[in-house]
């Protein structure tokens, strides 16, 4: 009988598109939670409310958006294991809760999307799509 930790194991690479750049990134496959998932996606859904409407956040949307932020970047330095972001001086860009505080969010999301995109199984045939 597999443990939790048998379910969580192995690494997988995938491929994105940010700005015109090609971004790998190798993760933990089927290390991400439907709890991160749906805080992440919580942020996103409130994110395009308040910039399609005049509505200001109330304290409850600010508390979630909050949560979600730091699930967002605990998902991503518990997850990614490497990267190809670099620094000025060649060197891979840190994964920590604070270097990932200060990149842009949108490539944050960009990130968790394509690792998103990678753990979803084929149709076809059950295994996950390949993004690389």
């Amino acid at each position: 009988m597999p443990k939790l930790s048998d379910l969580v194991k192995g690494v997988q690479d995938v491929t994105f598109d940010y700005d015109g750049e090609p971004v790998m990134v190798t993760y933990r496959a089927n290390a991400i939670s439907l709890r991160q998932a749906s805080l992440i996606t919580d942020f996103a859904n409130l994110q395009q409310r308040y910039e399609e409407s005049d509505s200001q956040a109330d304290e409850s949307d600010l508390q979630r958006e909050s949560d979600a932020l730091h699930s967002l970047v605990t998902t991503l330095v518990n997850n990614v294991v490497k990267w190809d972001l670099l620094n000025d001086d060649g060197t891979m860009y840190p994964i920590s809760e604070k270097s990932l505080t200060d990149l842009p969010l949108r490539f944050l999301f960009a990130v968790f999307g394509a690792m998103m995109r990678g753990e979803r199984p084929n149709p076809q045939n059950g295994e996950r799509s390949s993004s690389t």
